[in-house]
């Protein structure tokens, strides 16, 4: 007679309050929990050390700890964020950031090929997580549809490095064969030494599945290993015509069997795909929500909001109202982000160029550009690069000091039309600021909520009113209009 095993759910781990199961495994659970001091969700990740074989135990809590160490140094929108490792005498535990996602193997169905925007918008954000993990030398080395959450909002972020190579760890020495194999590298398999190409053959693998609706290498375990060191899979365009021979080649560079003979970074990875994807999402600057919310996508990139104009220096106030601004920024600005965005070739120039579309004068441009720059001193850099070329450009009439801010003065688009209620001013360095705030809360969708909030809102009281009301839970509501008000 067999007995069904109820889950005591602990009131508390640690500080941390349970509050329910998130999900179970074979050697832990992951609950959802609260955070009373800094008042948030979190998701613990536990494993019991008792289910563990004594000669186990030190090796799997090391890489319990290492996934701390790998992803705790890792800040990123499509990187599930991690906060804090503890153990006590019955489990291990990390608290990382909560994400109500579902995995993207849940949305895919076998043989059902997704339509190539959507995968395109999923893929990219895996691309540029890893872009940044491997940056800060860090090695997933399981990426699978598993590892992958997408939000409702199609937000995509890389969770799981438990088996992360970070630098020269011995956790993850050569000759260990850690990983799922049907997404594998051949040099995995091998037990060869591994870096981020290897990540780039699994994410080769996910998007060929995303694209034709079936794995590359399929069969038994052992079939699987076998065709991944030794077969060339069928070209996707062979299973899905409409896909063409541009994602052919893309795909076949990715899971080319030697690393050399791959994509050297995500970078490239993610430049080559935009490219290839042209055709078929030509009118899409590669979105960071999921493209059937169409209506709130071509507004993603520029933040339509007045600046705050102050009077210009007296020669400025005299320059030439005509300079096609555009036209003088879009090669320096886009040479400038590429530098400091980390993004390479056509996906720097692509970014620029719809920023450029849809901004009405400097400012917009760089508060569209800002979300893709890491840090103060690299946006900075960008508003410096837009004052030189319209300084440049202006034949000397601008002085250097007329700012990209006090610019917007010059753009017909500053204009009220007649009758129109007056629009509001804000000054840029908040709606910057604003929006690094709500992305922290709710991820890169917050840059719909800033651009609508700018649109509603007849006053700052009622801006950060509406951007509040974008998050959920009371207590991170209440963090965020305290941190906020402060500004």
């Amino acid at each position: 007679m067999s007995s069904v095993v109820r889950l005591v759910v602990p009131e508390r781990i640690g500080k941390y309050r349970i509050s329910a199961v998130i999900g179970r495994g074979a050697m832990g659970v992951v609950y959802k929990a609260f955070d009373p001091n800094i008042e948030r969700v979190v998701a613990l990740k536990t494993i019991r050390k008792e289910l563990l074989e004594d000669e186990q135990r030190e090796a799997a809590i090391a890489r319990f700890k290492n996934e701390a160490r790998a992803a705790g140094r890792l800040a990123h929108p499509n990187i599930v964020a991690i906060h804090d490792y503890g153990e006590d005498e019955e489990a291990a535990y990390i608290v990382m950031e909560f994400v109500d996602g579902t995995p993207l193997g849940a949305l895919m169905a076998e043989g059902v090929p997704v339509e190539p925007r959507r995968a395109h918008a999923w893929m990219q954000q895996v691309l540029r997580g890893l872009y940044y993990a491997h940056s800060r030398g860090v090695t997933h080395r399981d990426i699978k549809p598993a590892n992958v959450l997408v939000t409702a909002a199609g937000v995509v972020k890389v969770t799981d490095f438990g088996i992360a190579h970070v630098d020269r760890s011995n956790l993850t020495a050569s000759g260990a064969v850690i990983g799922t194999p049907s997404y594998m590298s051949p040099e995995q398999l091998r037990g060869d030494p591994v870096d981020g190409r290897s990540d780039l053959f699994s994410a080769g693998i996910v998007l060929y599945q995303l694209l034709t609706g079936a794995r590359p290498f399929q069969g038994s375990s052992t079939e699987v290993m076998q065709k991944i060191l030794n077969v060339q899979p069928a070209a996707p365009s062979s299973i899905v015509p409409r896909l063409g021979a541009a994602l052919d080649g893309v795909l076949a560079r990715a899971l080319a069997k030697e690393p050399e003979q791959r994509f050297a970074t995500a970078g490239q990875f993610l430049a080559a795909l935009a490219q290839a994807m042209q055709p078929a999402d030509a009118a899409a600057e590669p979105p960071l929500i999921a493209p059937d919310d169409a209506d709130d996508a071509t507004r993603v990139g520029p933040l339509p909001v007045r600046a705050a104009t102050p009077s210009p220096p007296a020669a400025a106030a005299g320059a030439d109202s005509t300079v096609d601004w555009k036209a003088a920024l879009a090669t320096p600005v886009a040479t400038r982000f590429a530098d400091l965005s980390g993004l390479i070739g056509p996906m720097a120039t692509f970014i620029v160029r719809k920023a450029l579309e849809q901004s009405p004068d400097p400012a917009a441009l760089c508060a569209a550009l800002d979300p893709h720059i890491k840090s103060p001193q690299g946006r900075a850099g960008l508003r410096r690069a837009v004052d030189d070329a319209l300084v440049a450009a202006s034949g000397g009439t601008m002085h250097a000091a007329t700012t990209s801010a006090s610019l917007h003065a010059m753009s017909p688009a500053a204009a009220p039309a007649a009758g129109a209620p007056p629009a509001l001013v804000l000054e840029p360095k908040f709606v910057t600021e604003a929006l690094a705030l709500l992305t922290d809360e709710i991820g890169p969708v917050a840059r719909i909520y800033v651009g609508k909030a700018a649109r509603a809102a007849r006053s700052r009281e009622e801006f950060c009113r509406l951007l509040a009301d974008a998050i959920a839970n009371p207590a991170q509501r209440a963090g965020f209009v305290r941190r906020l008000a402060a500004r």
